[in-house]
């Protein structure tokens, strides 16, 4: 069933048609590892209210958590009726709405799971983020310079994943309260820096396709002793919405096929499972269509933007953190004020530019923003138009052609679930 409570609470989180705040409290994403660890380890923590799980074991000996990248509300709403695995939750579990934290990016989100910290705490704020310590704008799950597509090449320059990444591990934690954990990821993301790094405490298992997590999966809980947790990542369909929209027929049509494989390799898995068992379906967001003919090249609209942004360690202008969702500006001292006037002139039904510091004190990012992040962050947030993305020319940038992206604050982007399940 549908938690009504979750319903209304979200719905009130709703500021306007497109701008949604992020909860940190009661149904927020950011509650979840809290719930599993007073699920599994019998914590006394703040996880989601009660009325998500009511019904359901108080007490499991398993957890599974299966995460669908960018199978926010929006998709799910679409499929719960159709699909004969979402529908199992609809009739026999629970299924709460919750809002994702912002920015609304895997990068926050994965990092929220194998951590238990937002991005307030954390300092990943985003896919690209600013590092003092470097004085450089870097990938942060991808662990490289800024523009480099390729995983991990910080590693080349010597750079320590400890400076990057939070000291903080979720499965630490779960491991102490005598707590076994699992993450199961697609093969190319399972031997990453980044991976390495924030799943110690965890067996990281690579899968090759759905079929082959459930069959693994199914290895791991017949030699499982004592309570565990499994988290289960899935990344197809975020890829699909990357390359070709968030509605496109290839989307829709992995949707239906992962969604039919969970349902006709996942639950047959679960049945091995110690008891009681819960399985949990969640997404880190949605995802919002652009046209990437019209994305909106920032240092093209205004070339003299460059000479009033900081300067990195290689004495250059330094480009933007964030997402093409979120672009956040690194400018000079003294410049902000003029900087933001002439950008949302600039940019006038197409962004809005506004100081970073309004949305940590309004605790956007979480409600206690450490030192950590406010290093990190630059001082203008520009938050584009639904439909709207920003771009930064640059030699090394990759030519953009995403026609779906996430990372703003629209409901498609802010809104998704959390689906409860017991299985036997």
């Amino acid at each position: 069933m549908l938690v009504a409570e979750s319903t209304a609470v979200v719905t009130a989180a709703v500021q306007a048609e497109d701008h949604v705040r992020p909860l940190y409290d009661t149904y927020g994403f950011a509650r979840i590892p809290a719930t599993i660890e007073r699920l599994l380890a019998g914590a006394q923590v703040d996880g989601l209210p009660a009325a998500a799980l009511a019904g359901l074991p108080e007490h499991p000996q398993t957890v599974v958590l299966v995460l669908l990248d960018s199978f926010g509300w929006q998709f799910f709403s679409q499929f719960v009726d159709q699909a004969p695995f979402l529908r199992r939750f609809l009739h026999e579990g629970r299924i709460s709405q919750l809002t994702s934290a912002f920015p609304s990016t895997t990068a926050v989100h994965v990092t929220l799971l194998h951590t238990g910290l937002a991005a307030d705490q954390s300092g990943i704020y985003e896919w690209h983020i600013f590092d003092p310590d470097l004085q450089a704008v870097i990938g942060s799950l991808l662990f490289s310079p800024v523009f480099e597509v390729k995983a991990d090449g910080l590693m080349a320059y010597g750079v320590d994943p400890a400076l990057v990444y939070p000291p903080e591990r979720f499965y630490h934690r779960l491991r102490a309260a005598g707590v076994a954990s699992a993450v199961l990821l697609p093969a190319p993301l399972a031997h990453s820096v980044y991976t390495r790094t924030l799943c110690s405490g965890a067996l990281v298992t690579p899968f090759q396709n759905l079929a082959d997590a459930a069959a693994r999966l199914h290895y791991l809980l017949e030699r499982q002793r004592g309570p565990a947790f499994y988290l289960v990542y899935v990344d197809s369909i975020d890829a699909k919405m990357h390359e070709h929209g968030p509605t496109a027929d290839a989307v829709m049509a992995e949707i239906q096929t992962v969604l039919d494989q969970l349902e006709q390799h996942l639950l047959p898995a679960l049945r091995v499972a110690p008891q009681p068992a819960l399985l949990l379906l969640t997404a880190d967001h949605g995802h919002i269509a652009v046209d990437p003919q019209q994305a909106i090249v920032l240092n093209r609209l205004w070339p003299d933007l460059e000479r009033y942004l900081r300067r990195g360690g290689d004495r250059q202008p330094l480009p933007p953190s964030g997402s093409p969702r979120v672009a956040i500006l690194h400018v000079q001292p003294g410049a902000v004020a003029d900087v933001q006037a002439q950008l949302q002139q600039r940019l006038a039904g197409k962004a809005t530019v506004m100081p970073t510091a309004e949305l940590l004190a309004a605790g956007y990012f979480g409600p206690q923003p450490s030192e950590r992040l406010r290093a990190r962050l630059g001082e203008l947030t520009i938050l584009p138009a639904p439909g709207e993305a920003m771009i930064w020319d640059h030699p090394r940038a990759k030519p953009f052609k995403q026609r779906g992206l996430h990372g703003g604050l629209t409901p498609v982007e802010m809104l998704t679930e959390l689906a409860a399940l017991a299985v036997s």
